[in-house]
């Protein structure tokens, strides 16, 4: 009887650690990225700066972001002669990337994008895209379409 006791009491405790260590559920949430501005149709001039506002969220931890800037073209009227490079950013495929220690909850204020001010390029329609990633390899992308102008 001793015997069948003691060997009830191993299973039971198995199972119990082994329902224990069950698998953890696997990060599946997205992050959030809340733009602020520049805001869909703003417009920016050469010599002015594209200005950056807003916040990153995750429920468990945040990565990176990276920052793309794209050209879309412009209206054949709209092009300047001799000017036929967009910015130099898109020609480079440069991105800006935000590290998991800047992108805290707190709202990123008036931050510069790209490290410059608008050059003299090529004006038109331009896309900034936002992909914020997790440590769980989620990712959210968000874009915001803006003008470049001469004036």
């Amino acid at each position: 009887m001793y015997k069948i006791i003691s060997k009830l009491s191993v299973l039971m405790l198995l199972a119990i650690v082994m329902v224990a260590c069950g698998k953890e559920e696997r990060d599946s949430e997205a992050p959030i990225v809340e733009i602020i501005k520049p805001v869909d149709g703003d417009s920016f001039t050469f010599g002015k700066s594209v200005l950056f506002t807003g916040q990153f969220f995750d429920n468990e931890a945040l990565k990176d972001c990276e920052i793309i800037l794209s050209y879309n073209g412009a209206e054949k009227s709209a092009g300047l002669k001799g000017l036929e490079s967009p910015w130099e950013a898109v020609n480079r495929g440069d991105a800006i990337l935000f590290s998991a220690e800047e992108l805290t909850s707190a709202m990123r204020e008036d931050i510069q994008l790209f490290g410059e001010a608008v050059p003299i390029c090529l004006s038109g329609s331009y896309t900034i895209t936002f992909i914020a990633s997790d440590l769980s390899g989620n990712k959210t992308e968000e874009s915001v379409d803006i003008n470049i102008t001469i004036y």
